[in-house]
């Protein structure tokens, strides 16, 4: 079957979220203009669903929680946190 894809453009960077990881495209580079792919230490962007991203940060949707990448430099990415969908708070 096909593989659902997920995309959002930021500041000429493309984030696209497909096959279960994330990848940063640069969209002034040419054809070979990957900037890095990931999947973290301890699966942590394992079967990724989704992403948005806001300033320099990049919310990306697992199983496993939301993780949050900073992107503010793509050639060094990196997780900040993961928000666990088992934590509820209070109303």
């Amino acid at each position: 079957g096909a593989e659902a894809v997920t995309v959002d453009a930021v500041r000429g960077l493309m984030f696209v979220v497909s096959n279960g990881t994330m990848r940063i495209f640069d969209l002034a580079a040419d054809a070979s203009g990957l900037t890095t792919s990931w999947n973290y230490p301890d699966g942590a962007l394992n079967n990724a669903t989704d992403v948005v991203v806001d300033g320099d940060v990049a919310y990306v949707s697992t199983p496993q929680g939301v993780i949050m990448v900073d992107v503010s430099d793509p050639a060094t990415a990196s997780v900040i946190s993961n928000i666990d969908p088992s934590i509820t708070t209070d109303d």
